[in-house]
């Protein structure tokens, strides 16, 4: 899309809006589809920071899935929906990997920092943390062979 500026009539803003995705699990897949579920989110009337935070919850999302559900080179798919209504955008992630362990979703808490220098801060913990606080209706759960992580944030 480059960087021409896409206008869409107020009267679209509240329309309903869908994205479908099939990616490749990999780091490189991910950032691209993030470039253009941003582009998307634009042409859907959520303000700069709603389409900041959806990114920031797939982000961390999908690039869960390819650390953690395809741990391993052998590779897999994503597969993301999008959808907008007027007051949610809701997410859904599915995928055939590894499933998550049994019990409720991580990141209820932050991870401990009280460390006394930088390089011993934690590398992770902190993705669930800013999902649970940027979503609500967060759920997971394995159906057959597969991971379904569903979440939904608020407009407004």
């Amino acid at each position: 899309m480059g960087n021409t500026p896409i206008i869409v009539p107020e009267s679209c803003h509240n329309a309903p809006a869908r994205l479908h995705l099939d990616l490749e699990a990999s780091p490189d897949a991910v950032r691209a589809a993030l470039l253009d579920i941003g582009d998307r989110l634009k042409t859907w009337g959520l303000s700069k920071g709603q389409q900041t935070d959806t990114q920031i919850v797939l982000a961390e999302a999908l690039n869960n899935v390819v650390e953690h559900a395809y741990p391993t080179d052998a590779g897999g798919r994503i597969r993301v929906e999008i959808s907008r209504s007027e007051h949610h955008v809701d997410c859904a992630i599915r995928d055939s990997g590894t499933p998550m362990s049994e019990g409720p979703l991580p990141g209820a808490a932050l991870p401990a920092i009280a460390v006394t220098a930088v390089q011993d801060l934690p590398e992770g913990g902190f993705g669930w943390v800013l999902i649970r606080q940027l979503t609500t209706g967060l759920r997971y759960c394995r159906v057959e062979d597969e991971n379904r992580l569903t979440m939904r944030l608020r407009l407004g």
